[in-house]
């Protein structure tokens, strides 16, 4: 698929005169790249995240592969340059733009994306990297620095867009939007620079709401989308038509964090859908709801809906309390069989090793997936416990001080020691085996298995 947030970015460009062009790293590393097993190489820079780079023969071989696919691709000096990263790619990605810095030393350089988010990621990204660093929704920052091309500003306000210094940190301006624009405002994504001819994708990624109504404590994605809204429904319907006429594309994965949120909204949106007609197929990422109705998920069907990929993290009443979910277990049970008694399928998510979590409340855990297992037909992700940066749980690790602020996140231990490295490796490995045996699928779902 193609990333959703740069073609949004794109899309916002493309209102100003803006010549754009885009280079898909990503794609050019997994498909393009004659180096043996290129996919192991770049999964193994982008997720060794905050270990030293990466001064192997293999990452020489694909640095250089990486300059020659500039050098390749890039045929006028550009006056901005715009890197889209997230957290885990961070370490990899800075070489390749120093090297774009050297190469077009009068360009504006800008990080935006998850990685450009956080001030833990923002240090460790370092000095003499980017010129700036964008913090969560960027289309009305870029078309500024796009139109403006600053390579510095003064700490302030500037119509809405705030800009300040991490002094000692790094030595990158830091700006973000203060005054998000309603969805009705944003632009339609742009998929074009990814898709040229329109035949290349099978499914599409698309946006009905940004923000969370929810506020987990492991989760940092409120940092990037710190207000919910959602489009109007004419606005996604309009959406999907240029998807289905430009692009033949009819399979459609919604990337919010909760797509049931506004159920509401969702009920409308999902009626436009069947009252126009748009024979789609879709699914997306939503939260257990006492409000969730056999009338509404039947609607959802009706619209197109396949599957709902939901963050259960666990069969602990305690836990998913302590986690902030917003839900209680039975009500989880009661929306399972409602679920899949509207005929769409059910993904879950878990997270192990949560802090505090006891070997009884992770025995919970394998019991709830045992007692309906045929409610639930695949684990989308199954996860230790991570503090990533820009959480709430995160921060409490710090402030107690368990947990350092620039530590990978991975080898903390809680303070009474019901959850450390080995402990989540060992609840991973048996969790593992108990789906094996439920013979429940742990993965996410590929564009191809669709």
């Amino acid at each position: 698929m193609p990333p959703l947030g740069l073609s949004f970015i794109i899309g916002a460009l493309k209102e100003t005169e803006a010549n754009v062009d885009v280079l898909d790293l990503n794609e050019f590393v997994y498909t393009a790249l004659d180096l043996e097993d290129a996919g192991r190489v770049f999964a193994r820079f982008s997720h060794e995240a905050w270990d030293p780079p990466d001064k192997s023969l293999e990452a020489a071989d694909l640095m250089r592969a990486i300059r020659g696919f500039f050098e390749g691709s890039i045929f006028r000096p550009p006056d901005v340059i715009g890197i889209s990263a997230i957290v885990n790619s961070f370490p990899w990605v800075r070489e390749p733009i120093r090297m774009l810095r050297e190469m077009f030393p009068d360009a504006v350089v800008v990080i935006g994306g998850p990685a450009a988010s956080f001030r833990e990621t923002r240090a460790a990204i370092g000095s003499g990297v980017a010129h700036w660093m964008v913090e969560g929704e960027g289309e009305r920052v870029m078309k500024v620095l796009a139109e403006r091309r600053p390579k510095r500003a003064a700490p302030g306000e500037y119509d809405g867009i705030v800009v300040f210094e991490e002094n000692g940190l790094h030595d990158a301006m830091v700006a973000y939007d203060s005054r998000l624009p309603e969805t009705k405002d944003l632009p339609i994504p742009d998929f074009s620079e990814f898709d040229p001819r329109g035949r290349k994708y099978k499914v599409a990624p698309i946006l009905f709401s940004r923000g969370c109504v929810r506020r987990c404590t492991f989760c940092n994605d409120i940092k990037l989308w710190p207000k919910f809204r959602a489009h109007p429904s004419d606005h996604m319907t309009r959406q999907i038509r240029i998807a289905i006429e430009r692009y033949a594309i009819r399979t459609f994965d919604f990337a919010d964090l909760a797509l049931n949120a506004n159920p509401k909204a969702l009920f409308e949106f999902a009626s436009a859908i069947v009252d126009e007609r748009l024979d789609i197929e879709w699914g997306a990422n939503a939260i257990f709801r006492r409000d969730m109705s056999a009338e509404f998920l039947a609607a959802l069907k009706k619209s197109g809906a396949r599957c709902l990929i939901i963050g259960l993290e666990s069969g602990s009443d305690r836990v998913v309390e302590a986690m902030a979910k917003g839900f209680d277990i039975d009500t989880a049970k009661m929306n399972l069989r409602l679920i899949k008694a509207a005929g769409i399928e059910t993904h879950l998510n878990l997270v192990l090793g949560y802090p505090g979590e006891t070997d009884e409340e992770f025995r919970e855990t394998l019991v709830f997936l045992s007692e309906n297992r045929e409610l639930i037909d695949r684990i989308s992700n199954i996860n230790e416990c991570y503090l990533a940066p820009g959480t709430a749980i995160k921060a409490k690790a710090v402030e107690e001080g368990w947990d350092e602020p620039f530590s990978n996140g991975r080898d903390w231990s809680d303070p009474e020691g019901k959850s450390t490295p080995e402990i989540r490796a060992q609840r991973y490995e048996d969790a593992m085996k108990h789906l094996e045996t439920l013979a429940i699928p742990a993965g996410a779902m590929l564009p191809d298995d669709r």
